[in-house]
């Protein structure tokens, strides 16, 4: 069920019904751009920094890479409602930057200029084409040569002996953090939903999605944990939580965590986790990037497109 809903969202770019957990746009210090022409500073989204991740984040279109929708880092839920979207036009001819699972993957150009597109009752990104398409998967996109791509290594694909130990430090690392507020979940048994692996300058780090379940025939439940913990590579030692994000709810709808992908901002030499926030009928992208040693911060939400 989880998987379909996350599936659906990244395919559409929609969100869900409004109500249920859908957290507003962060504010947040970070040093921003002035708003494009027509846009007022009360429709700003703050927390991306355009200087440093560019004007626009791309994600594929369900059955046709060479498309993307362009998701406008700027714009708030309300914003994007009004339809409130200029500068479209300037993004024609973008050269970008493509990545996916396995890092950086190849370059693309924006042939055309994204355009709004519209379904009853649906709010969506606008979409544009791409001149080329790599021939592995990409699930991001960004202006060329604002970051660079980290590998990852998914917990289905190490070796049995991996996996387990992986496992096993994620489960321990969630039963150490603060309850949450549920208290039908506690003593309940961790599992992993998804989780992946990166390394950088020594360090290696682990995100993931982590699950407490309530298999009630008549009221079934999740908890979902989005967790990054981080290590050093060398000197062996245990992982330690450096960032979580705990919900709950009735498992139709809870929000669940999809890892889309690892950059390094070429600006500040940091790097960031692209997570696609599912929910009923679709989701929103948030940014989480690394404020200092075992400390990540989520510095930006995208707004919330969708039926």
């Amino acid at each position: 069920m989880t998987s379909h809903r996350a599936v659906l969202w990244l395919s559409l770019v929609l969100a869900g019904c409004r109500g249920g957990d859908k957290p507003s746009p962060v504010d947040s210090s970070a040093t921003s751009t002035p708003p494009p022409p027509g846009v007022s500073p009360v429709a700003l989204n703050l927390g991306w920094n355009d200087s440093a991740a560019g004007p626009v984040l791309l994600l594929p279109v369900s059955e046709s890479p060479s498309r993307a929708s362009a998701v406008l880092p700027y714009l708030t839920d309300s914003a994007l409602v009004s339809g409130v979207m200029s500068g479209l036009d300037s993004l024609s001819g973008l050269s970008v930057d493509l990545f996916g699972p396995a890092g950086s993957i190849g370059s693309s150009t924006l042939a055309t200029a994204p355009v709004k597109r519209g379904i009853d009752g649906c709010v969506l990104w606008p979409e544009a084409s791409l001149s080329t398409v790599p021939n592995r998967v990409w699930r991001i996109g960004l202006r060329k040569g604002v970051a660079t791509g980290l590998p990852l290594d998914s917990v289905e694909s190490m070796a049995v002996a991996d996996s387990s130990r992986m496992t096993a430090e994620l489960a321990r690392l969630a039963s150490a953090l603060v309850e949450g507020v549920d208290p039908a979940f506690r003593g309940l048994p961790f599992s992993v939903r998804k989780a992946y692996r990166f390394s950088f300058d020594g360090t290696s780090v682990i995100v993931s999605d982590v699950v407490r379940k309530i298999a009630e025939e008549a009221n079934p439940r999740e908890e979902h944990i989005l967790l990054v913990a981080e290590r050093l590579r060398t000197g062996g030692g245990s992982y330690t939580a450096a960032f979580h994000s705990r919900v709950s709810g009735a498992e139709d709808i809870v929000r669940t965590h999809d890892i889309l992908g690892v950059v390094r901002f070429v600006r500040n030499a940091q790097p960031a986790i692209v997570v696609a926030f599912g929910y009923e009928n679709g989701g929103r992208l948030v940014l989480l990037e690394r404020a200092a040693e075992k400390s990540w911060k989520l510095n930006w939400r995208s707004a919330y497109s969708g039926c």
